[in-house]
């Protein structure tokens, strides 16, 4: 009920902030006609959604969000009398929200597009155990902030270095680059027709260390495809040790294995919690169902329909598919390292120099919202990891 009474948080619009930054402008010149500094404007328009989103977010949620930080950077900021410093703090971390928010939606609008292409329903790019994880982070890095901007006011009796600290170690990048990665692995899988079934099946797919495959899949038309044996050896260069899964009255297996270049043939996988089903991708055609015995495998259907119960659903029967699949789940886990490492490197260092005071709260909201747009930026090339792989390919050719 309170959820619904509060509603979804405001967001100024590119009017507000307009007015915002004319505010902050009339202020740095010294227009103060009625004796009240024009930057209470700035603090206002742009403070107000900020601390309404944190509140809301506790109260309806009980989830701290990263605009905490940014609104008790406000509050410190007027409370000592600091309009103008409140309202640029104010004004560069909506901007550059917006500017987020933006580049998400749009690549969220594009997964969309992609999934209702192939009536399909897309999975929702939060609820991925990835994003949850990163979230979880978030929260922690928010509750030790506070401590270190204390400890940086105690130690050096300066609150605007205090609020520096809260302004830079704001942990947008967590909040926001992680969904962007995955959101960007499912639109670059979607482009080649692969459609994901569960939240869980990039982050699983990206730590696959065996693929296991059906003498069905392998050859569906009774003949070995010419490039069968390159596509094992690929699968391997990658890491992945392939196993053919057969009958034991599977007279041609052995044949089959033998043709593909795969040494493991086994009739049956180890039984669930095994490390190595586990640790398992069976990919198998969408005809042959999914087993009960074969819970703990992450299953890849090859020539699925977008109903199918399968992890990971190919509507086409071609196997080159998988590293193309396995490569765009890796980079993505890779990306999310990669900002992850950058973040806290980052907020670390921005901290360092708000404690020297090199940083002031002005300097310090933009540094914090270029290295968020950054890291945002950085989880978005996977978008185009297709075209450039189109293009390596075509440069090979040539």
């Amino acid at each position: 009920m309170l959820h619904a009474w509060l509603g979804s948080a405001p967001r100024p619009s590119a009017v507000c902030a307009l007015i915002a930054l004319a505010a902050l402008l009339l202020s740095v010149l010294g227009g103060h006609p009625h004796g009240i500094d024009p930057a209470w404007i700035a603090a206002l328009l742009c403070g107000i959604p900020i601390l309404y989103t944190a509140v809301r977010e506790l109260i309806c949620t009980r989830k701290i969000h990263a605009d905490l930080l940014a609104a008790a950077a406000l509050i410190a900021a007027a409370a000592v009398g600091e309009p103008r410093a409140a309202g640029w703090i104010a004004l560069i971390m909506q901007f550059g929200t917006m500017l987020e928010e933006q580049i998400i939606l749009r690549a969220q609008r594009s997964v969309d597009a992609l999934y209702t292409q192939e009536r399909s329903v897309c999975i929702d790019a939060y609820a991925a155990p990835l994003v949850r994880s990163a979230q979880r982070t978030a929260q922690q890095l928010i509750l030790l902030a506070p401590l270190l901007a204390g400890a940086i006011w105690w130690g050096t009796d300066d609150i605007d270095r205090a609020v520096t600290a809260l302004v830079v170690f704001c942990p947008c990048a967590f909040v926001h680059a992680t969904p962007m990665a995955v959101s960007a692995a499912i639109a670059s899988l979607a482009r080649r027709g692969i459609l994901l079934r569960t939240g869980s099946a990039l982050e699983r797919l990206s730590r696959m260390e065996n693929i296991v495959l059906t003498p069905e899949v392998l050859s569906p038309t009774g003949y070995m495809p010419a490039d069968a044996q390159h596509l094992i050896t690929q699968l391997r260069r990658m890491g992945m040790h392939p196993v053919l899964l057969a009958p034991a009255d599977a007279k041609d297996a052995v044949h089959i294995a033998a043709q593909a270049g795969i040494r493991d043939v086994r009739t049956a996988l180890p039984p669930q919690n095994d490390p190595f089903a586990v640790s398992s991708a069976l990919v198998q055609r969408a005809a042959d169902g999914r087993h009960p015995a074969h819970g703990d495998c992450l299953h890849i259907s090859m020539g699925g329909t977008s109903r199918s119960t399968a992890d990971v659903v190919c509507p086409a029967e071609d196997l080159r598919h998988l590293p193309a699949m396995l490569g765009t789940a890796r980079q993505m886990r890779q990306k999310i390292e990669q900002n992850t490492l950058f973040g806290c490197m980052l907020n670390f260092i921005a901290l360092g120099l708000a404690a020297c005071g090199y940083l002031s709260p002005l300097s310090g909201a933009l540094w914090h919202n270029a290295a968020a747009i950054f890291i945002v930026l950085n989880a978005a090339l996977l978008f185009t990891t297709e075209e450039r792989e189109k293009k390596i390919a075509f440069s090979t050719s040539l």
